[in-house]
């Protein structure tokens, strides 16, 4: 319990580091944990495979790989909007994971789904089931990790 504590103290710490900045949207980011995006053989198995996580407004399928970074896929439905609300949904689902990438475990295959319809789901609701998900990630790979 103390570790989901600490993870939310240290989630608030950055986030609030990051809104004193202002518009500033580009921030780089120590490339010390390479990104890429997933195939489609990865979205097949995370779908069968992977385990679950699920949010106010959005669903993360996750499993842990070999690869020594962290993956991202975003899938957004045409059913939930048009054109521009699935690119507008993806670009905040990336800018939120730009944020919180430092957090996150090495190895950690990531898709990020939408519950809701896209025009519903804005940049703060983004936002915050990424906060309650990456603690949960982050106790899910401690929990993995002992012996």
């Amino acid at each position: 319990m103390d570790s989901v504590k600490e993870c939310q103290q240290k989630l608030d710490e950055i986030f609030y580091l990051e809104e004193e900045q202002g518009a500033v949207t580009s921030l780089q980011c120590p490339t010390l944990c390479p990104t890429r995006s997933l195939t489609k053989n990865d979205f097949t198995l995370l779908k069968t495979k992977g385990s679950r996580i699920y949010g106010k407004s959005l669903k993360f399928c996750y499993s842990f790989g070999s690869f020594e970074g962290i993956e991202l896929g975003v899938t957004a439905f045409k059913k939930g909007g048009n054109a521009v609300a699935r690119n507008y949904f993806k670009r905040i689902v990336k800018e939120v994971f730009r944020k919180t990438r430092p957090l996150l475990p090495l190895g950690l295959k990531l898709q990020v789904l939408p519950m809701a319809a896209l025009k519903n789901i804005s940049y703060h609701t983004v936002l915050e089931d990424f906060r309650e998900s990456l603690c949960t990630l982050i106790q899910n790979k401690k929990e993995l990790l002992r012996p």
